[in-house]
């Protein structure tokens, strides 16, 4: 009903980037539907996107939507419109557009897992070396994209080809001047911890010195059950988070921390990274978007936890944060926010967040599907 919402408020969106903003809606959308089962609403919203893209002007935005629709589009079948989107965003991304140039590869070897053509493993193979051989890239983006890439390929099961770039990526990085190993090192740790070789990512993220190093090093300590490992890495780099709205914007949030403690098995620890967030957001002039995220993380969090009635209350307290005044893309991306915490707390909507949303809906004057 929330998403359902929120798709419609899309419909509503006006000026410049109005179709870039409805797409980015749709497509959003159209995942959200898939991961409950509803194919028909994930249908509607993917076709209704493939509709508005093509619409999109230049800004140099307009091929992340691409890449979206076309994923999509491959989940339902379309495979032709898929490639016709991909083939587009192709020819508009710029070689330096490091983000695009891996999702694009990422969408190929997704089209490649769909299909078993092998044809879209090769073309992702074609960006990733070009890529990977692009000496107007400095080494200290190629080290951090490559592991990137390496990644998406431990994502899809394809540990071997990811290992064909390491000498590459550890040769840039090696090559760093040591100030500038900062932000590179904690993608290259992780790469290391999806291997197992737990001693090198540990001496990595050592150089990076970043809280976001030893959270993902323990995040996969604990999916292998390494969870010696685990303790030692979120021991003590994530036990001492501070609130500030940079933390909010940029680093790790404090629902991921604490999830990471709850599994760990230490309920306390994850209940004082709760508390630090809560107690800060209460007199913080965070804009409310990010506000409704972290809420909506910590209720989903709690759902996990068994304490239905505290997530009930931050879901309640997030849907009154929407702001009905606000910009309507920053509605609908709230209450996509929000959908997602209630399906994955396993929460019912109640009679009191329905009141809300009412209110919110009245606000943007479209209607109510009947019987919602």
């Amino acid at each position: 009903k929330v998403v359902s919402d929120a798709v419609e408020a899309a419909e509503t969106f006006k000026g410049f980037h109005a179709d870039t903003d409805k797409a980015s809606i749709l497509n959003k959308a159209a995942k959200f539907f898939k991961s409950i089962g509803d194919d028909r609403a994930s249908r509607f919203c993917t076709l209704e996107a493939f509709q508005v893209t093509p619409r999109i002007p230049e800004t140099g935005i307009e091929e992340d939507c691409m890449i979206s629709s076309a994923v999509n589009l491959a989940v339902i079948g379309e495979k032709e419109k898929a490639l016709m989107m991909l083939d587009s965003a192709g020819r508009i991304i710029k070689p330096r557009s490091l983000c695009m140039t891996l999702e694009l590869a990422s969408a190929y070897e997704e089209m490649e897992t769909i299909y078993g053509d092998y044809r879209m493993h090769d073309k992702a193979m074609d960006i990733v070396y070009a890529f990977s051989k692009n000496e107007t890239i400095d080494e200290r983006h190629k080290a951090r994209w490559l592991a990137k890439i390496q990644e998406r390929y431990l994502d899809m099961g394809k540990g071997q080809l990811a290992y064909n770039f390491m000498g590459t990526v550890m040769d840039c990085y090696n090559n760093l001047d040591k100030t500038k190993r900062y932000g590179v090192a904690e993608d290259i740790s992780a790469v290391w911890a999806r291997y197992g070789e737990w001693e090198r990512a540990f001496e990595i993220a050592e150089e990076g010195s970043r809280e976001n190093c030893y959270f993902r090093i323990a995040g996969h300590a604990i999916k292998t059950g390494e969870m010696d490992i685990a303790r030692k890495a979120a021991y003590p780099a994530l036990t001492n988070l501070k609130a500030a709205d940079e933390r909010y914007l940029f680093e790790l949030s404090f629902p991921e921390v604490a999830a990471l403690f709850v599994s760990l098995g230490d309920a306390g620890q994850a209940e004082r990274i709760i508390h630090e967030s809560l107690n800060y957001l209460e007199g913080s002039s965070l804009l409310k978007y990010f506000r409704i995220i972290e809420l909506s993380g910590i209720a989903a969090l709690y759902g996990r936890m068994g304490r239905n009635s505290d997530a009930r209350k931050l879901l309640h307290k997030a849907l009154e944060s929407v702001d009905a005044k606000e910009d309507i893309t920053y509605r609908a991306e709230s209450m996509l926010t929000i959908a997602e915490a209630y399906i994955s707390s396993r929460i019912v909507i109640g009679d009191k967040e329905m009141a809300v949303l009412k209110g919110i809906v009245r606000e943007n004057n479209y209607c109510i599907p009947v019987g919602a």
